[in-house]
């Protein structure tokens, strides 16, 4: 298992230093956005699109170690060694997961950065949407990783590409809508006021999706 983190890493390495520079660019536009911004609202969808975009680009780094057995002389050489099928499925997930985790901890820190520099205060949903979109993201991952496994880095490409267009169009049709719609702010007041049990009910279906995505991932491996 370390072995395969070890190379997953140098295989990775040069990708996690170009998101580390995408980070970096959020960081400085959200930073000078908080200056000359006067609503903290504003920050606050700025923050949203950065919980849907910077993990993204994190657990994108994880599909270049995936491989489709078919065309990766790579991954048949990795069966021919001592390890189990459900060590390097194992080993997959939980580079990607430690990655897509590492995201919104990079997202906690340009928060309470902002917070310090720019006196930045989160809205008093912040914490319920952000987990929202982390819950969206992370059934987002469990799909693509089996898919990922089984047709290669092109359809995860197209994936998260799609996924990027998607968060955009979701994102300006809420803005539309909430400004246009009376009905839409009564459904999402009615939500927000029952944030508890939608939490509880969203942690559930992303508990659920891991375990279907191993299991279609290990089953994808033993093809």
């Amino acid at each position: 298992m370390k072995g395969l983190l070890l190379q997953d890493f140098y295989i990775i390495k040069k990708n996690l230093i170009l998101c580390m520079g995408i980070c970096a660019y959020f960081f400085v536009v959200l930073i000078i956005g908080s200056m000359d911004s006067e609503s903290s609202s504003q920050i606050d969808i700025v923050m949203y699109a950065l919980c849907g975009i910077i993990p993204c680009f994190m657990t994108s780094c994880s599909c270049f170690t995936i491989k489709p057995e078919r065309t990766s002389k790579t991954s048949l050489f990795l069966h021919t060694l001592p390890l189990h099928n459900n060590t390097i499925t194992k080993e997959k997930y939980l580079i990607t997961y430690t990655l897509f985790f590492s995201s919104y901890i990079v997202i906690s820190l340009f928060a309470c950065i902002n917070h310090l520099l720019c006196d930045y205060v989160p809205g008093k949903n912040m914490v319920f949407i952000c987990f929202v979109i982390f819950s969206v993201i992370l059934i987002f991952t469990n799909i693509e990783l089996p898919i990922t496994m089984r047709f290669g880095q092109a359809v995860a490409a197209a994936m998260i590409i799609a996924a990027f267009f998607l968060i955009i169009i979701i994102g300006l049709t809420v803005i539309v809508k909430t400004n246009t719609s009376p009905d839409l702010n009564n459904k999402i007041s009615y939500m927000l006021k029952h944030k508890t049990e939608l939490s509880l009910c969203t942690l559930i279906i992303d508990l659920i999706s891991c375990c279907l995505s191993y299991n279609c991932a290990k089953h994808i491996s033993r093809i």
